[in-house]
């Protein structure tokens, strides 16, 4: 990424649809671009898949980076969702 690195958090707002089985995260980033996941857990029998779509809109060209950042996280999101939300919906 480059001789500097450059830290920040943001607040996310995560909403979780029981019925349809999807978890959305909704967020500003910096205020520069607005990030939309949603998760939709499809059960197959003894496992589960999870479908990702993330959207990402913004005026500036951020959309590479943050998109890069998504993928680095990637995993901590899904570890984080079956620890906090997985466990309250019923597959």
């Amino acid at each position: 990424m480059g001789p500097f690195s450059f830290r920040f958090s943001y607040p996310v707002r995560v909403t979780l649809d029981p019925k349809e089985k999807i978890v959305r995260y909704e967020s500003t980033v910096l205020g520069i671009a607005k990030l939309d996941m949603r998760f939709h857990i499809v059960d197959r029998g003894d496992h589960s898949v999870t479908h990702e779509v993330v959207e990402i809109r913004s005026r500036l060209p951020v959309e590479r980076y943050t998109a890069g950042e998504c993928r680095k996280y990637h995993s901590m999101v899904f570890a984080n969702m079956e620890s906090e939300v997985l466990g309250k919906v019923h597959l």
